[in-house]
């Protein structure tokens, strides 16, 4: 029943805030690297992970979505806890978001096959935009006249990770702290920037077959964002013999997404997502291309490493 009470907490400190835009990065491959979007899975590994993302969206389309993540998490063996490192990049047209956040995760036992993950992150979100670049008919516009313009802000979220070996599911809200900036002159404010909570549910199930040579794991990822239908991202992975993993999915009714992970070794795994949109923008770009490079450090006193699919 303590453990019931936990989850209900955190689960209070995740909102379902109703949001007016998706502000968040966006990666097809999150399903491995969760703690993009959620401070808990960190808890839920026991080597140290580096996570390098980066993503090219809407190839060919000006002014283009372009995001890149670095991810590290770092388990403490004997207090059943890890601590993090998440920094993040996003460019769309003139405007640049910057985030780097630090993160805290402990983990409880609820079974002996489950356990739960807690998890807190805090840091710096830091907005951009280079109006100069912009191209207008008009001279006299007064927010280009500004030029450059900068705003910071703290950032706080929160999120739980409960897991066992073939399952998991995830809430979080990466940013529970949210902010509004006004970009402008001393006599009216031309432009407004009000950010607003992201609420994420995602799941997975790992089937084997042949003895966990072959697996087969579906898994959703659920966004609410306010005035817009949640986004429903649902993908169908297989894995061979714990090198090869192959996947497809939907997001929404209109984009399309696969991706290849190919395991290097027992540290390294290198990853790759294309998506393409049924949608109108799908005549104007050429799709969009992602790459992850996954280390793991296992420590040397560790003899067996249980190959990870989530």
């Amino acid at each position: 029943m303590r453990y019931i009470k936990i989850i209900l907490l955190l689960l209070g400190l995740c909102p379902v805030t109703l949001l007016v835009a998706q502000q968040e990065n966006q990666f097809t491959q999150y399903a491995f690297n969760q703690a993009i979007i959620n401070p808990a899975y960190i808890g839920s590994i026991n080597y140290t992970n580096l996570q390098i993302s980066s993503r090219n969206q809407w190839v060919g389309f000006p002014g283009a979505p372009k995001s890149n993540a670095l991810t590290i998490g770092y388990p403490f063996k004997y207090f059943d806890s890890a601590i993090g490192l998440t920094a993040m990049q996003d460019n769309v047209g003139p405007l640049q978001n910057s985030l780097l956040t630090l993160g805290y995760a402990h983990t409880v036992k609820l079974t002996s096959e489950i356990r739960l993950s807690m998890g807190l992150n805090a840091g710096i979100n830091h907005y951009s935009a280079n109006l100069d670049i912009l191209q207008t008919n008009d001279h006299d516009d007064s927010v280009l006249e500004q030029g450059s313009t900068q705003r910071a802000s703290f950032t706080f979220g929160s999120g739980i990770f409960v897991y066992s070996s073939n399952w998991y599911v995830g809430v979080s809200v990466p940013k529970i702290i949210t902010n509004s900036f006004s970009f402008g002159n001393d006599e009216s404010d031309v432009y407004n920037l009000n950010e607003r909570n992201h609420f994420y549910l995602v799941s997975g199930y790992v089937f084997g077959f042949k003895n966990d040579k072959i697996k087969l794991k579906p898994s959703v990822c659920v966004k609410k964002v306010q005035h817009v239908s949640p986004s429903l991202d649902f993908s169908l992975a297989t894995s061979l013999y714990n090198r090869l993993a192959l996947g497809a999915g939907l997001r929404n009714p209109d984009t399309y997404f696969a991706f290849l992970q190919v395991a290097i070794g027992k540290n390294l795994n290198v990853g790759y997502a294309y998506d393409f949109s049924n949608s109108r923008i799908g005549n104007f770009s050429k799709g969009s291309h992602e790459i992850v490079l996954d280390i793991r450090l296992y420590r040397e006193a560790t003899k067996v490493h249980s190959p990870r699919f989530f």
